[in-house]
């Protein structure tokens, strides 16, 4: 099968672009459901990580890849931010030589599980890439079907970037400071 081989090189190019390899990261979370599971159940090649040193979660720059064909990978900066006032998403925004081309806003919890398996549908698609070396290279892909951009980071520096959005606001906190009354005066205010 020669797409196979094919897409081997083409990841093994952009692990060299995106420069040496990392540690493997440990995972961020645990399954849904479950109080304090046993880590090698959740994913046995990685170990929950420690939150409790961050000092919460700081905006983060990573240089990122860009598909931009065939065999062209461009580089561009990716800025990372998180806000506690809204704790259920995150902001990615891209920039390139010419300054910022886009800024997409998506859920946390969708990035926490795109670290370790494919998840997402639609226009925003997230996996870790699990060959060989390129296994510390995370990819974003954005975009409607027909017209979307796909993007290679190093997953180690959003894993550290998550864990601080984690000490800052844990998961199951997010909406824990919410006036529920008020939402629903409000709703009915504008409805």
């Amino acid at each position: 099968m020669f797409i196979l081989p094919a897409f081997r090189r083409r990841l093994a190019r952009v692990v060299a672009l995106l420069g040496p390899s990392a540690p493997q990261p440990p995972a961020l979370r645990a399954d849904i459901g479950h109080q304090d599971p046993d880590p090698a159940s959740v994913c046995p090649r990685r170990r929950p990580v420690d939150v409790s040193g961050h000092p919460g979660a700081l905006p983060a720059r990573l240089p990122a890849l860009v598909h931009g064909g065939e065999q062209t990978w461009i580089p561009v900066v990716m800025d990372l931010r998180y806000d506690r006032d809204d704790p259920l998403a995150v902001d990615f925004t891209f920039h390139g030589p010419t300054g910022a081309l886009a800024r997409w806003r998506f859920s946390r919890d969708l990035l926490l599980a795109g670290l370790d398996e494919l998840v997402g549908q639609g226009e925003v698609m997230i996996w870790p890439s699990d060959e060989g070396p390129a296994d510390s290279v995370l990819f974003l892909r954005l975009g409607l079907q027909e017209r979307h951009a796909l993007l290679a980071v190093r997953r180690e520096p959003v894993h550290e970037w998550l864990a601080g959005t984690l000490a800052a606001v844990p998961l199951g906190d997010e909406l824990a400071g919410t006036d529920w009354d008020e939402e629903q005066r409000r709703l009915l205010r504008t409805a």
